[in-house]
């Protein structure tokens, strides 16, 4: 049994690392929905499975610093935010959990003792947090936050296993600075771990610092081996890629 603490892992929210101003991470939620199906002639109640949901709370420490706690979460915009917990170590195929979220609360309190602390709650939207790694058979594809300098670069390839799965995939991109041009960050699977192809609907375009989560048809093959690819005329990419496989259906 291999047991870790959380030391070292990262938390993004959008194009913000704000790692270093978050004190705890108060809870992650994966949750279904519960639809009460049950009949005239059953004497217990009968259930079945509803919508998946999720949601993801966190305190974190007073930074006006540009960039930091207080200038990336104090907006409260009402668009969708991409919140992602990197856990350490952060290695390839490390685990992950990402969520599409509307962020419902930005909440300063002053503690007697002095300190100054803000609580962040982001709630699932349209899709539910999703985790990846950890013997989940997916993970992490950049070394948490990674630099890619120029040119075509292939990210390190994890291996899922002799059995390709049959039910598509998802993938999260958080790109926290970009010196110049426009590169291409594609999700690539292959069959022998030396020839990939890009899996379609998982290549972002970025221009700009921002964040995005992509999904294939439900019904997409993703084969054993599994990297990120940069391409394109760019300069200096900073950014965090998680990927999620599907292995069975999945109902939004």
């Amino acid at each position: 049994m291999v047991k870790q603490s959380g030391l070292g892992s990262n938390l993004f929210v959008d194009q913000y690392d704000v790692s270093g101003d978050i004190g705890a991470i108060n809870s992650i939620v994966t949750s279904r929905s519960l639809l009460d199906v049950t009949g005239l002639d059953k004497s217990a109640f009968e259930r079945i499975l509803g919508l998946r949901d999720g949601a993801i709370s966190y305190t974190a420490f007073w930074n006006i610093a540009a960039g930091q706690a207080h200038i990336a979460l104090s907006s409260l915009p009402t668009t969708d935010r991409v919140m992602s917990l990197f856990v350490a170590p952060l290695t390839v195929g490390s685990a992950a959990a990402s969520i599409l979220a509307k962020q419902v609360t930005y909440a300063p309190t002053r503690g007697q003792d002095g300190s100054l602390k803000a609580g962040i709650n982001g709630v699932a939207n349209a899709n539910g947090l999703e985790w990846s790694g950890g013997g989940l058979g997916d993970g992490m594809l950049t070394t948490g936050k990674q630099t890619f300098a120029s040119g075509t670069q292939n990210g390190t390839s994890v291996d899922y296993g002799a059995t390709s799965t049959l039910f598509g995939a998802a993938a999260y991109l958080h790109v926290f600075s970009l010196g110049s041009g426009t590169p291409t960050v594609t999700i690539a699977d292959s069959a022998n771990d030396s020839t990939f192809t890009p899996i379609t609907g998982l290549a972002f375009s970025p221009t700009v610092a921002y964040a995005e989560r992509l999904q294939t048809a439900t019904n997409a093959t993703i084969r054993q081996y599994v990297r990120v690819q940069i391409s394109g005329t760019y300069t200096n990419l900073v950014c965090a890629v998680n990927f999620v496989r599907y292995t069975e259906t999945i109902a939004t």
